[in-house]
């Protein structure tokens, strides 16, 4: 009973997680420019918070669960377990720190990067 008890646990967190990620990423949408770059800037949002969007408004809305059940795995990987360190470095930069290392250290190991073969 007590795997019964946890595995439904868990699977409410995971629900609760999936509605989070909806709500914010309907929230944002109902942003202006300014607003987003208020909100990454300072990690919230001055009032007042704009109206949220209407039903059937959101490019969300008209998606099946399964299509916004990947949408948001795939958010999870991008984005889950970031620091806020992290979110400011990928904000001014457009993306995650270890990437720019990645990069670097190809372009300086290959005497041969952008140059035409």
């Amino acid at each position: 009973m007590t795997g019964s008890i946890k595995s439904r646990l868990e699977k409410l967190e995971q629900e609760q997680m999936f509605q989070d990620w909806f709500d914010a990423e309907r929230l944002f949408e109902s942003f202006n420019k300014a607003q987003l770059e208020e909100f990454y800037q300072n990690g919230y949002l001055s009032d007042p918070y704009p109206k949220p969007l209407p039903a059937g408004e959101s490019r969300l809305d008209h998606l099946d669960r399964k299509s916004l059940l990947r949408m948001w795995q795939e958010h999870e990987r991008e984005f889950g377990g970031r620091t806020r360190e992290e979110y400011k470095f990928y904000t001014n930069h457009g993306h995650w720190p270890e990437h720019q290392r990645k990069e670097t250290t190809m372009r300086e190991g290959d005497t041969n990067a952008g140059k035409p073969q």
